[in-house]
């Protein structure tokens, strides 16, 4: 399939699957050019029906072997796909259960096999990073909206991800870790360090089901009436905490902060740790905080691959701030 071709079969499968979800009468009314985002191409969809207009977005995920819309559409339907598709389902169907008018969801509309596609409503909401303001310090202003994010995660948990009592493998765990220090100039003592400490921690008892997998800034939504809602579950077994880690590090290590080492800004950043975890409820603590330090590191080497392509002089530069900025994290909790 070349790459012109890609688009106009998307094009092709969804006007043929739109009458199955308002009805014969609805029709395609407009579909967007692709939008590449980091492990998925998006498209905006206007459906029209004899009642109403409805604003859709349509995700079809890539992955490593299938960068690109033609390769992704080539692979067919993906099972990861459908359990994304179903988990969105039971995440509208836990928040309108609960009654909480601080948490939204983002409702499913179909799964186009065809094109190995979610379709969902689009909600009226932006990424809560946008909330957050570009510099530190202003993130104690969002104190309520993050304690509604912490209950849609813990919402997620107890309703959608099917928690039990389980261990950590600490052994699968220091083996990513060292693989990961043997490639990082800048966090490799670090990442050392943390897969020494997650063997030792192995078998340690863990509430473990389905993680959201990427519960970060740009995934927990802010919707015009200050409700919090959950977007791209990726469905990655392990200890349920590692979401809330993954959080408090997406929170703690904007790129903005590292120019000063992380020490701009505390006070509300503190205030906002505190707001979330005071939504999310009761928590391990301890295991909490080695899973911070965990996601501190692995971030750290996020933001490594991002200074590769930068002049050497200007790469060194950075990655001894990144060094410095990673070390004086620690476990954030």
């Amino acid at each position: 399939m070349s790459p012109a071709a890609a688009p106009a079969r998307v094009h092709a499968a969804l006007a043929a699957a739109v009458p199955e979800w308002p009805g014969p009468a609805a029709r395609l009314v407009a579909l967007s050019p692709p939008r590449p985002h980091a492990w998925s191409i998006q498209f905006d969809l206007t459906v029209e029906s004899a009642s109403r207009r409805r604003a859709l977005v349509v995700k079809i995920p890539r992955w490593e072997e299938a960068p690109t819309l033609e390769a992704a559409l080539a692979a067919g339907p993906q099972e990861g796909t459908r359990r994304e598709y179903a988990t969105l389902e039971a995440l509208a169907a836990a928040v309108a259960a609960s009654g909480d008018p601080g948490v939204a969801a983002v409702l499913p509309v179909a799964y186009v096999a065809e094109i190995n596609a979610v379709v969902t409503e689009r909600l009226a909401a932006r990424p809560l990073r946008a909330h957050l303001g570009r510099f530190p310090g202003g993130e104690g202003r969002c104190t309520e909206v993050l304690r509604r994010a912490g209950r849609v995660l813990r919402l997620y948990h107890e309703r959608v991800a099917g928690a039990s009592s389980g261990s950590l493998d600490g052994l699968s765990l220091g083996e990513q870790l060292e693989r990961m220090g043997a490639r990082s100039p800048a966090c490799g003592e670090l990442l050392r360090e943390r897969a020494r400490q997650a063997r030792e921690r192995h078998g340690a008892s863990a509430i473990v089901g389905a993680t959201h997998g990427d519960c970060n800034l740009v995934n927990l939504l802010v919707t015009t009436d200050g409700r919090a809602a959950l977007l791209d579950p990726n469905l990655v077994p392990g200890p349920l905490l590692a979401d809330v880690a993954k959080f408090l590090v997406a929170l703690r290590l904007r790129r903005e902060r590292a120019v000063f080492v992380g020490r701009w800004g505390d006070g509300g950043l503190g205030a906002a740790e505190a707001a979330f975890l005071e939504g999310y409820g009761p928590a391990d603590r301890d295991l909490l905080g080695f899973l911070c330090g965990v996601a501190t590191v692995q971030r750290g080497v996020e933001m490594e691959e991002r200074l590769r392509g930068l002049p050497g002089g200007v790469r060194g530069a950075g990655l001894a701030l990144l060094r410095r900025y990673i070390a004086a994290e620690g476990d954030c909790r």
